[in-house]
Order: structure tokens, then C-alpha cells, then sequence
């Protein structure tokens, strides 16, 4: 069979295994090997079962995430996923930090599901930080589905530029709140609009946390861009800034909701100028593959490396070229909900993603105005 060998603090690897036969009608059979961080010994376990790959790939991952002695487990893959009589072949894509399956045999269906989340995402409540918040709440004016949808706006109401943010699945709490109010006043100040994505009480049930396959099937049920209108909810959000006097947009997000600001910036009729934002997740080669716009891609130390990410936008020659970095010290969630910047490395890491957030969106629509 083929043994999937995950290294505590790398990516996942690939090695070919013996045998024949152990591929199953909708399903497939797996060993997962992981050696723990606290001893030379390895946790195994084998799966089997008539499951799409997308469900035995998460289950996998989250057990490695609990069973594993490491908090620094990443929990990363890019599933084709594929309903197949017999799927015989695993083959590790060396461009980015991912799994790739596909097989060999006659396919019943094919579609494509893509994961990018760490064993740290969305495993702990969110924070009671202190922050006064320095905008308002107001109601859309565009009704979502038939329903009042609300929007956190902030910034110079007399700034011209325009900036979309989307919270991660947990909400809009203090310290999001924080990174919006700051962000909105550096350079010469944005407008910036971060809409409530899900309809009221409809955010990520905390009693899910660290349950990773729950919060995946959540965000599956909950999360879908067009589905669940939140395509929809950033368009009616950048009306409200164009009807207040807004010409240029960017958007960014927090986790979940970097990905909603890159499916975003991937529609055919995009405003947007630049997408992205910190600890992003589900942040693949094959989810930037048709982004309109330049990124911006700020890793805590939990992510996947966003260097392949970004050289594979490379060829698409933006006017600005697309940015990342990576904070080593801290966590994934440091600039969300569960943001904590009471602690010093928090903060310092913060308060330079909000500045370089803010250099960046000036850079864009400088070029869009005509001011290099």
C-alpha cells in the first residue's frame, strides 16, 4: 500500500509502498505514519473505508494533529478529489506543500477539493482582548438573501480608497476590530468596510474548536463562496464604499478570510487591486491559480511556506509584484479573533503587518490613479 509519512515539522511526503488490490470502490486504504516529537517512536494507524477522499484526508490529519507530541503539525494538503473503482496511484506535488491523488483506473466523478489548514486553526476560543472600537455598525443597503446584512465600517470618511476586509469563521471580535481601525488610518487612510460574511448568530459554533474535522465540514457547509452569498456580501460592501465616495478597492482577510478575499479577487468582474492578508488559509498554487490582482500573503509560523504561492502568480506581470512574509513568532490567529496582543511579540508582529497591509493597498491604487 502506499504509507503516507508526515514529518512533525515539515510537509507531508509520499513514499511508495508494496502491494496491490487495496484500492476501494469510493474509498481507499492508508497507512499514517508519523514520528513523534517526543521520542523516536512512530503513532501508526490505518484507515479504510467507503469515504470520499476529501472526508478520510481530514480525518487523517486531525488525528496526526491530536495524537501527535507537537503543536507545530501542520495540516496541509491539495486533494483531486476522485470517486474512482480503484485509486492506485499517490503522487507528491514537489511545487507546493500538498498531497495530490489520482488514479489510474476509470473515473465515476471527479471534482476538486482543496484544504490548507494547520492543527491550530480555530482550536481555541476567541479573545477578550481590550480595544475600544474606533468605527460604527451600520446595515447594508443591498439585502443578502432577502436579509439585513451588517457591516463594521471605519476610516477618514473623505478617503477615496477603498478596502474590503473579511473576518475569519469565528466573527468579528476586538482584536480583528483593532487591525481594522488601525489599518484604515495608516498612509493617507482608507475607507474599509468588513461585513458581517455570515447572517447574524451564523458564525463558527465554538463548541466545534478543536474539532478539526467538524470546523472543515462546517466551513464546507457554511463557507461556500457563491452557495452561502458570500460573493454577494463583499459586492454589496464595495457599493456601500463606492456610494460614500470610494474609486479604488483591495481586499484582505484573516484565515479563512484571506481565501474569501482570493475567491474574491478571482471573479471575472473583480474590482480589486490587491487580496490577501495574515495567517491565511486554505492558501494553495491551485486557489491563486486565477487571481486577478497582485497578493499579499503574511504567514505566522504555522502556515505552509508562500513562496511557491506567490512565484506561481509571477507570470501573470502585475503592475505591483506580489508580496509575502513570514512571522515566525507567532501563531496562527495572532491578527483574528483569537488574537492576543497583550503579549509583546503579538503586538510588534501586529502593528508591522498592519503597516505593511497599509503600504501595500497605497502602492496599488497609486498605480490605479495614475501615481507611481
Amino acid at each position: 500500500m502506499d504509507a503516507l509519512t508526515c514529518q512533525s515539522d515539515r510537509r507531508p511526503v509520499i513514499r511508495r509502498g508494496h502491494g496491490r488490490g487495496r484500492g476501494r470502490a469510493h474509498g481507499v486504504r492508508v497507512r499514517v505514519r508519523v514520528p513523534r516529537c517526543d521520542s523516536d517512536s512512530l503513532l501508526e494507524r490505518e484507515y479504510e473505508g467507503k469515504v470520499e477522499i476529501f472526508d478520510w484526508m481530514i480525518y487523517i490529519y486531525a488525528y496526526l494533529a491530536k495524537k501527535a507530541s507537537c503543536s507545530s503539525l501542520r495540516v496541509e494538503a491539495c486533494v483531486d478529489e476522485v470517486f474512482a473503482r480503484n485509486t492506485s496511484k499517490i503522487v507528491h506535488k514537489t511545487r507546493e506543500p500538498s498531497v495530490s491523488f489520482s488514479t489510474s483506473q476509470q473515473t465515476l466523478a471527479k471534482r476538486k477539493t482543496r484544504i490548507a489548514m494547520n492543527d491550530t486553526c480555530c482550536n481555541t476560543p476567541p479573545t477578550n482582548a481590550e480595544w475600544q472600537p474606533q468605527g460604527y455598525e451600520k446595515v447594508l443597503a443591498t439585502k443578502i438573501n432577502g436579509q439585513d446584512r451588517k457591516v463594521y465600517r471605519t476610516g477618514p470618511k473623505d478617503s477615496k480608497r477603498g478596502i474590503i476586509a473579511a473576518h475569519d469563521p469565528l466573527g468579528l471580535h476586538p482584536t480583528s476590530l483593532q487591525v481594522y481601525d488601525l489599518v484604515a488610518k495608516t498612509q493617507d487612510g482608507f475607507q474599509l468596510a468588513a461585513p458581517h460574511i455570515f447572517p447574524e448568530g451564523g458564525t463558527l459554533p465554538e463548541s466545534l474548536l478543536g474539532d478539526l474535522p467538524s470546523i472543515l465540514t462546517w466551513i464546507k457547509e457554511n463557507g461556500d463562496f457563491k452557495k452561502n452569498h458570500i460573493h454577494d456580501v463583499i459586492l454589496a460592501a464595495v457599493e456601500d464604499l463606492r456610494a460614500d465616495g470610494c474609486t479604488t478597492f483591495s481586499i484582505f482577510g484573516q484565515c479563512w478570510g484571506a481565501y474569501v478575499a482570493v475567491q474574491a479577487a478571482s471573479q471575472p468582474e473583480s474590482v480589486f487591486l490587491a487580496a490577501g492578508g495574515p495567517h491565511p488559509s486554505f492558501m494553495t498554487i491551485e486557489n491563486v491559480k486565477d487571481v486577478n490582482c497582485p497578493l499579499i500573503l503574511l504567514a505566522s509560523k504555522d502556515e505552509a511556506d508562500m513562496i511557491p504561492v506567490i512565484d506561481s502568480v509571477k507570470h501573470k506581470n502585475f503592475p505591483v509584484e506580489s508580496f509575502q512574509q513570514r512571522f515566525e513568532n507567532v501563531p496562527h490567529g495572532w491578527c483574528g479573533s483569537r488574537g492576543d496582543w497583550s503579549d509583546p511579540e503579538a503586538l510588534k508582529a501586529g502593528l508591522e503587518v498592519v503597516e505593511l497591509l497599509g503600504d501595500y493597498f497605497t502602492r496599488v491604487a497609486k498605480v490605479a490613479e495614475g501615481d507611481p
